[in-house]
């Protein structure tokens, strides 16, 4: 894992479960950081906490569900008894809603505008709280989406959410400069997770064709949760007189034509 500063640090990662925040776990325990990993589904976040330590670094597995205060303040307040030197935010937790605006129901809006968006501001509310009291810097480190900046049909519900998070990053942007507290988005392209892994294969077909024809999905390669992971260590071990304010982390196209069978399997992997 690359990093270009030599401090070990303490991060907190949302949605450390599975996909992009277990692999943004991992990195950072390959780099020997003490990691605090949240997330609804505390069975899976074990695995994620073994996988940490394994790579070399600490896990402090708490549950975490982004969408409620009383659950981020009983998160905030776990870590600060188990890592009191807190300082990395990634704001990762996040899900999407597949299908036409019509059609979505009013859970669906609530579910994916309450995980990614306000989920995001409750965390960075406390956790600026906590480094203030301290006197402390600190990295927050917003995941987003090119479904924030290109808008998707049928993913309409999840792109909004994404800009309201970029607004949120680049608002704090600004109210943060000059108190050594940084705030980054890392925007990441088609990525291999679990969202939009419960589509069935017909309706993902055409949601694909309809994607392709409004010419936002140009080819069928989807980024390695390793290597946005590998991004995200990039910006929090920026030196401390570095701002990396926004990064766009996006696949190369295949070079050669994939088959039916592959395109298929593809489509399976879900995307950001």
């Amino acid at each position: 894992m690359w990093s270009d500063d030599s401090r070990t640090r303490t991060a907190a990662v949302t949605g450390a479960s599975s996909g992009l925040g277990r692999a943004i776990a991992i990195g950072f325990g390959q780099l020997g950081w003490s990691v605090v990993i949240g997330a609804r589904r505390v069975d899976r976040l074990q695995e994620t906490a073994t996988a940490v330590e394994a790579a070399g670094g600490r896990a402090i597995p708490l549950p975490l569900d982004v969408r409620e205060p009383d659950s981020v303040e009983r998160f905030f307040d776990r870590a600060a008894e188990e890592a009191p030197e807190l300082d990395v935010l990634v704001n990762n937790a996040g899900i999407t809603h597949i299908g036409a605006v019509a059609d979505t129901d009013a859970e669906s809006v609530l579910d994916v505008i309450g995980t990614n968006l306000i989920g995001a501001f409750l965390t960075s509310t406390r956790f600026l709280h906590d480094l203030r009291a301290r006197g402390a810097g600190g990295d927050i480190i917003f995941i987003s989406s090119s479904a924030a900046q290109q808008p998707w049909p049928y993913q309409v519900l999840y792109g909004t959410a994404k800009t309201g998070v970029d607004a949120l990053a680049r608002g704090l942007q600004l109210e943060l400069e000059g108190t050594g507290i940084r705030s980054t988005i890392v925007r990441v392209g088609p990525v291999e997770s679990e969202i939009g892994a419960n589509l069935d294969s017909a309706s993902a077909m055409d949601i694909v064709a309809e994607w392709q024809r409004f010419g936002v999905l140009r080819n069928f390669a989807f980024l390695p949760t390793e290597q946005v992971a590998r991004t995200v260590a990039i910006v929090a071990s920026a030196p401390p007189e570095m701002f990396l304010r926004e990064v766009y982390v996006d696949c190369m196209a295949p070079t050669e034509a994939l088959t039916p069978e592959q395109i298929d399997a593809a489509i399976g992997r879900g995307r950001r």
